[in-house]
């Protein structure tokens, strides 16, 4: 292993003592550094640091593992995650990577990359996740729900991958005890071109002894991006449709993402577009039949309905058969009183908790009630 004569410091009060480099911990009884690695990748899936994969935003990715190994043509990867917006990232461990073999492993990653999205589909992919966890008497059900919130269905899991593959979208991971310069530099140059696909080197360093317990540092090398130029406009600041645009797009679960996308576009082409004033807080509008805003949408998937705007439609029939569409999709509480006349009222689902049934359904009562 060559990072054999390396070691760390732990510090205790006044006391500091060193932990030597070693391949192997006692605590998994295994015996060689590989073996240590599939172990932990597989039972440990926070040996991928999702803050440092992806720094600097509020939910990075949590991972969990779905397949080991997964042959690609002549390729092996060693491990398949999938983190909580969907995205699939392939790991390939190697023990030392040769720093003269630079140009011989990126061609390795360049041909992966090139048949994962040549020969790769969701329904194959799934067969291989249920055959592996089946083999234990585990079903990949119960592998979604440590990652998926509470009120969202499998089937948006699912589509959210799909999703996902169809937008070419996938994180590559090379893990090793130490990534050579040279491919650290690769990997940098590939980030800043590819736009969906993420390359990246992790060094993971194992420190102990036989006789204590031992120490795992995660290191993610190679991710720099180009930096965003886009400049927005001077104050003041409202959200006009291309800034949503760009937000929306910004937006990690690719579900959200694509029904904000459709409710702009919608929005949009009918003329019934409101933009929010927020800074920090973007949101969009649409006009009611009276012209005045009657549900906002934000980044979150959370709905607002305007009860002022409701009051105002051509007629009280038109009004009740509003509500009452809002009761069939349990997105309105079926005790709201109009004659408290809130001002407004945030709906009981977001729109990532609805099917594509009941999104279809919310979208046709939008066009029968909204315009001016």
């Amino acid at each position: 292993m060559s990072v054999s004569s390396e070691e760390v410091f732990v510090i205790k009060g006044k006391n500091m003592s060193a932990m030597p480099a070693a391949p192997v911990p006692v605590s998994t009884s295994l015996r060689t550094y590989g073996e240590t690695l599939h172990h932990l990748f597989t039972r440990h899936p926070r040996v991928l640091p999702g803050a440092q994969i992806q720094p600097g935003t509020l939910d990075p990715p949590r991972f969990v593992h779905v397949l080991t190994p997964y042959m690609l043509g002549a390729q092996k990867i060693d491990h398949v995650f999938v983190d909580q917006h969907g995205g699939l990232t392939l790991v390939m461990v190697m023990l030392e990577p040769d720093p003269g073999a630079v140009r011989f492993i990126t061609g390795q990653i360049m041909e992966t990359l090139a048949t994962w999205f040549k020969t790769v589909n969701l329904r194959d992919l799934r067969a291989h996740m249920e055959s592996h966890w089946g083999s234990t008497n585990q079903k990949v059900t119960l592998i979604i729900n440590e990652l998926w919130p509470e009120g969202r269905t499998e089937e948006a899991f699912w589509e959210n991958v799909q999703l996902r593959l169809d937008a070419r979208h996938l994180r590559f991971i090379l893990a090793a005890p130490q990534i050579p310069s040279g491919l650290v530099q690769v990997f940098e140059f590939l980030n800043s071109q590819f736009l969906s696909i993420q390359t990246l080197g992790l060094e993971l360093r194992l420190y102990g002894d036989e006789a204590s317990s031992m120490l795992l540092v995660p290191r993610v090398v190679g991710g720099a991006r180009r930096p965003d130029h886009r400049a927005e406009d001077p104050e003041p600041f409202i959200w006009t449709p291309a800034r949503m645009e760009s937000a929306i797009a910004n937006v990690a679960d690719p579900l959200l993402a694509r029904r904000l996308h459709q409710l702009l576009e919608f929005f949009v082409t009918r003329q019934l577009y409101m933009p929010g004033a927020s800074l920090e807080h973007p949101f969009f509008g649409v006009r009611g039949l009276s012209g005045e805003r009657l549900f906002t949408f934000d980044l979150s998937g959370v709905i607002h309905l305007f009860f002022h705007e409701i009051n105002q439609l051509d007629s009280i029939l038109k009004r009740d058969d509003l509500l009452a569409s809002l009761r069939n999709l349990a997105l309105l509480d079926p005790g709201v009183e109009l004659k408290k006349k809130p001002v407004s009222s945030q709906l009981r689902r977001n729109l990532f908790q609805l099917s594509e049934v009941e999104f279809s359904e919310f979208l046709a009562t939008l066009g029968r009630y909204t315009g001016g």
